[in-house]
């Protein structure tokens, strides 16, 4: 192993062999490393990690500016998690902010279950970057606290947490924005029982979803605003939620927090025992979420149910084979919704799918205000519509119910 100092532009390299740093997987590394990088020089550098497992007795913490840590590849540098705090690599705190650090080319795991911790986690960190890294069986993957301009790529989870872990986890009590995440995927094949939610993104004011998916989790993707927080500007484009044990997507807010401007193109929710897409807000607080060219197919139970919001549209979407669970299912649903606009859809029995739910769209005699149009309805199994409502203008859709 070695640490790579930057300096005036060239890369130097001095001798880590007075640490005595062993990657045999029985002796502890974590302190050693953590006294390398409080030794580098003050322009900061890389810790290049070599071929081995290092047991961490006690998380690599990085707590200054400029500091990267690369591994030889995720197949051949392993970080062995064997501390109370069941983390791995701890980047900031809440004192102490950390930026332009990155996190490449290794592994984060653990030998026992862990009950709290992450195997990476940014607290209070600014410019910061992870790419090409596996963690497996963690509780929560990698949090991101209270932290901006964060950007995860290639990165994949492997089994977090029964019940209660989480893949991804974006949060925070103060404001923070610009996290980037892509091609970062989380699944749990291996688990008696899934992981509680593979991404949770909660309070960010800016935060793009590109290219992600989670399998076999319980909620695919959540995002919510907690008490007296706000989430808004979320991009979310071409990922994939697929056979999760709730729904695909889950929108939601407590009363005081709020949730808006929302954008979804390109999305997928497949398989999932639940709905395809959920929006739940019983507080007024969900507001401008745009679903756009999403497919939503074989879920079991509604492709979009709505119970609450303002100002939520599906458009160019396509929603097919729902309801496989539950019968009474439709292809929309609606509890209640202000202001709700469904154009240029095809809903029902197409692209290989029966008619699978009950309803094209129901529950229309609950919308505040809407807008039906240039949808093509294929068939359902009873009807196109349950009800109808006076104040949701309806004009150039394509009703093929009964037409052979």
């Amino acid at each position: 192993m070695t640490v790579v100092a930057q300096e005036s532009g060239m890369a130097t390299q001095f001798d880590l062999g007075r640490y005595q740093i062993i990657a045999d997987g029985y002796t502890e590394a974590g302190g050693l490393l953590n006294r390398a990088i409080r030794d580098m020089p003050a322009q900061g550098g890389t810790i290049a990690l070599g071929p081995g497992d290092y047991r961490l007795e006690e998380p690599i913490q990085i707590q200054r500016n400029n500091i990267s840590l690369i591994g030889a590849g995720r197949e051949a540098t392993r970080l062995l998690v064997d501390n109370d705090l069941g983390c791995g690599v701890m980047v900031g705190s809440p004192h102490s902010r950390a930026s332009r650090i990155s996190i490449a080319d290794l592994t984060v795991n653990t030998s026992h279950p862990l009950a709290t911790g992450c195997g990476v986690q940014f607290n209070g960190a600014y410019d910061v970057k992870m790419w090409r890294c596996l963690i497996a069986n963690m509780n929560c993957g990698v949090e991101v606290l209270n932290s901006s301009f964060v950007y995860l790529t290639d990165l994949e989870i492997i089994d977090p947490r029964a019940h209660e872990g989480v893949g991804v986890l974006v949060h925070g009590d103060r404001v923070h924005n610009d996290q980037y995440l892509t091609r970062v995927f989380v699944q749990c094949p291996g688990a008696s029982e899934p992981c509680e939610v593979g991404f949770r993104i909660a309070n960010s004011q800016g935060i793009w979803v590109n290219s992600c998916g989670a399998f076999h989790c319980g909620i695919g993707l959540h995002l919510v605003a907690t008490p007296d927080r706000w989430l808004e500007h979320v991009f979310l484009s071409n990922n994939a939620m697929d056979n999760c044990v709730a729904s695909g997507f889950r929108i939601d807010s407590s009363p005081s927090g709020s949730v808006r401007r929302v954008q979804s193109t390109g999305d997928w929710s497949s398989s999932n025992r639940g709905a395809g897409i959920l929006v739940v807000d019983h507080y007024d607080a969900v507001h401008d979420v745009a679903f756009r060219g999403a497919r939503l197919y074989n879920n079991g139970e509604h492709g979009v149910a709505i119970n609450g919001g303002s100002h939520i549209s599906i458009d160019g979407s396509s929603i097919a084979g729902n309801g496989r669970l539950d019968p009474a299912s439709s292809g929309i649903h609606v509890e209640s919704c202000k202001l709700l606009m469904v154009r240029n859809n095809t809903i029902g029995a197409y692209s290989g799918f029966g008619p699978t739910h009950n309803y094209g769209i129901s529950g229309l005699d609950r919308v505040g205000r809407g807008l039906i149009s240039g949808n093509v309805f294929e068939a359902s199994r009873t009807a196109t519509f349950d009800s109808v409502n006076d104040k949701v203008a309806m004009h150039g859709n394509l009703d093929l119910q009964g037409v052979q």
